[in-house]
């Protein structure tokens, strides 16, 4: 008869707790990402609220005047972060200036939350009693879902690529407005 080894207890035990992991799971109908992409927040909001199609056309109108209003919101910000560490080329540049500049990026970003807040008020008021108690329930999962997207930066020769070579006269002016 051939002696069992503790290596092959251990190899048995992993196996009986991988076949109960797989059950357990199987059982609860929780495969997490091995069930095919995760949902977007527009798709989860659909399914989870069970939409209609006049509240699913109702709700891309919302969608499509959030987005223009968050993009224009983060190219602005993003302009504003280009001119703040712009000034890094002049050691010179005062605590008045960058603290203008951090202030003015702080709002952009208040204004981005104020926007989607606004948004999902809006989204909110066109569902019916049933639908908000459940909308009520999963906006903070939305919320989760929204932070783990990748940001949209803006494009252009702009961004692309190094910075160009500090200018003997200093840095560049700010954008228009700052």
């Amino acid at each position: 008869m051939k002696k069992i080894t503790p290596w092959t207890i251990a190899v048995f035990v992993l196996l009986l707790l991988n076949l109960g992991t797989l059950a357990l799971m199987w059982r609860q109908g929780n495969f997490g990402p091995l069930m095919g992409p995760p949902l977007q927040p527009k798709d989860f909001l659909i399914k989870k609220l069970a939409l209609t199609a006049p509240q699913q056309s109702k709700f891309d109108g919302l969608r499509q005047v959030h987005r223009r209003a968050i993009d224009s919101l983060n190219k602005r910000s993003h302009e504003l972060k280009d001119s703040l560490f712009t000034l890094l080329r002049n050691p010179s540049t005062d605590n008045r200036t960058i603290d203008a500049l951090t202030v003015k990026i702080g709002n952009a970003s208040a204004a981005a939350d104020k926007a989607t807040f606004t948004h999902f008020s809006q989204f909110r008021a066109m569902l019916n009693p049933g639908q908000q108690s459940i909308f009520d329930n999963i906006i903070g999962d939305v919320l989760k879902m929204m932070s783990r997207q990748a940001p949209r930066w803006p494009q252009g020769p702009q961004h692309d690529g190094p910075m160009p070579p500090a200018s003997p006269n200093g840095p560049p002016p700010p954008p228009p407005g700052v």
